[in-house]
């Protein structure tokens, strides 16, 4: 905390930084775009969006360019480009057939998109002497006769999007938007809106929610730090004449539908990071950043009991030396006598719990392939296994070693390997019983 700016009455709905870190700007429900200055924390400048009917514009988006233009997105579908120095209209531009809720830019400034409640992504290009903008334009004549253009529009959510992004990685713009649809698409900016983009699915694998016991017939759903269990429904049988008949997706006549068995809100710090059932359903582990659980399951006619199972985790799980003991991803094996466990830390832990009713529990080895450099790789001497780093047989030097976490974990059905994948790509096949890594 370094100050508190002079106070407003409205509320404040969009913050901007300036390239410079010298000036902050607000857009309000009052129908203003104020620049504040950083040093003082007072107000420097404020402009007003005019009215359409009785209730003032609502100032949803703002952002700054590298040229100190501040562009603002309202609740009457426009966006409006300012002058910085002036602090008047430099273009405006009716966008949208509704609320403009969101905007980017690419890092030249060059580049604005705008989306929001009229679902389409609208493109403005910055025009030098009739040419589009490049790095070089402030050295010709031309750019002081520089002109925004809607250059193009295209659709690619159902309903109201939120967020706009756009990543400049080497040679390559990168425009994300993310919308109430659940969907997140990305696609190369320059040739918008040419370009079809890339959609990621609505529940992304990483972490995933729902896990199945095949056994049992169950689906355990993680939500915040809430766990919840149904058991599944029941088909009417079908002929080999007729299933080689059905189509991908048909419905089935279901003669007992799927019930909710149970809702546990688990007391915990945080939100849960991962959460597993075992085959059978009998036995349910879930972690949050303090470390995971394990919870025992009996089912019954009159319903399910659950009994916290003490002992687990057993302390050497992870390393002393570890700083977190939660965990990003378990399974059990599917005979129910081991599970693994990928920490946050990089850690890949195989836990004996074949003892569980007596609160027996055993770290039978700890695998260390994902660790994040050559340091803790040569520290790790409590990992069963350590090979060579991934980041040493890629000539990576340790200090620049990137950063990665465990995304994804996969138990054979022999229950002898534990496939595990992180956010860099690497993957690493382990064995469960033995020291065998690939």
């Amino acid at each position: 905390y370094q100050r508190c700016f002079d106070k407003i009455k409205a509320r404040i709905l969009s913050v901007a930084w300036s390239h410079d870190d010298q000036t902050i700007v607000t857009g309000s429900a009052d129908g203003a775009v104020r620049v504040w200055n950083t040093d003082t924390g007072r107000m420097a400048a404020r402009m007003t969006l005019p009215r359409e009917g009785r209730d003032p514009t609502l100032v949803w988006a703002v952002t700054v360019l590298p040229s100190g233009t501040i562009v603002s997105g309202d609740s009457r579908g426009h966006v409006i480009f300012w002058d910085h120095v002036m602090h008047v209209v430099q273009q405006d531009f009716r966008a949208l057939g509704a609320d403009v809720l969101c905007l980017g830019a690419d890092a030249d400034g060059h580049t604005v998109f705008a989306s929001g409640v009229d679902p389409k992504v609208t493109q403005f290009k910055l025009f030098a002497g009739g040419k589009p903008a490049s790095g070089d334009t402030k050295k010709k004549a031309g750019f002081r006769n520089k002109k925004w253009q809607l250059a193009g529009i295209r659709r690619y959510h159902t309903h109201d999007v939120r967020a706009i992004a756009v990543s400049s990685h080497l040679d390559r713009d990168l425009l994300i938007t993310g919308g109430v649809d659940t969907q997140v698409t990305s696609c190369e900016s320059r040739p918008f809106p040419n370009e079809n983009p890339y959609r990621q699915p609505c529940f992304p694998p990483l972490n995933g929610v729902v896990s199945v016991a095949t056994e049992g017939k169950l689906i355990l759903q993680r939500q915040a730090n809430v766990l919840k269990l149904w058991s599944l429904g029941k088909a009417e049988p079908i002929s080999q004449v007729l299933n080689g008949q059905m189509e991908s997706g048909q419905g089935l006549q279901v003669y007992e539908r799927q019930r909710d068995l149970l809702q546990m809100e688990l007391k915990t710090k945080t939100n849960l990071l991962c959460s597993t059932i075992s085959s059978s359903g009998r036995l349910v582990a879930a972690s949050d950043v303090e470390g995971p659980k394990l919870f025992s399951l009996v089912h019954s006619e009159s319903g399910v009991q659950v009994r916290r199972v003490r002992g687990f985790p057993p302390e050497n799980f992870v390393p002393e030396y570890s700083e977190s003991r939660g965990a990003t991803q378990m399974r059990f094996t599917s005979d129910e006598t081991k599970i693994a466990i990928a920490t946050v830390d990089g850690f890949v832990s195989i836990v004996d719990i074949s003892e569980w009713q007596q609160g027996v529990f055993t770290t039978v080895r700890r695998h260390c392939q994902h660790r994040n450099t050559k340091d803790e790789v040569e520290a790790d001497a409590g990992c069963s296994d350590v090979l060579t780093h991934p980041g040493e047989a890629k000539n990576i030097v340790a200090a620049v070693a990137d950063m990665r976490t465990i995304t994804s974990m996969a138990v054979s059905s022999s229950g002898k390997f534990v496939a595990t994948s992180d956010s860099a790509g690497y993957v690493a096949v382990v064995g469960i019983d033995n020291k065998g890594a690939t």
